[in-house]
């Protein structure tokens, strides 16, 4: 699995200003779903104070919207869908820094990495 991308000022805004605050409301953490086409952003909670049961919230953009042209998406399973959780405080964060900087855009780069597993360590 190979990810590569540069989120885009208006991806930077459009994320930062118009789903961030949202997302937040229902949960601290997001799923981010990339493919060559789509960017999905899911998020999964309930409402603070309401016992309803759980909400589900899901955004789908345009990679052109988010990502500079194209980005490279690669994975041998799963039809070339990445995804990955991000803790929504940290991602606001980089934003923040990224806008008061004056950043014309963020590189991301993601990759699997094999963990050893620690049980066979011992």
């Amino acid at each position: 699995m190979r990810f590569k991308g540069t989120l885009t000022q208006r991806g930077q805004r459009c994320l930062g200003r118009g789903f961030l605050p949202t997302f937040q409301r229902f949960s601290k953490t997001v799923v981010m779903i990339l493919g060559p086409e789509e960017v999905h952003l899911v998020s999964h909670g309930g409402l603070a104070g309401e016992s309803d049961g759980p909400a589900v919230c899901v955004v789908r953009l345009g990679s052109p919207l988010v990502f500079e042209k194209g980005p490279i998406c690669e994975s041998k399973h799963g039809m070339n869908l990445i995804a990955f959780e991000f803790d929504l405080k940290l991602f606001e964060r980089v934003l923040h820094g990224a806008s008061s900087n004056e950043a014309e855009g963020l590189e991301m780069k993601l990759s699997m990495r094999r963990v050893p597993n620690a049980d066979n360590q011992a």
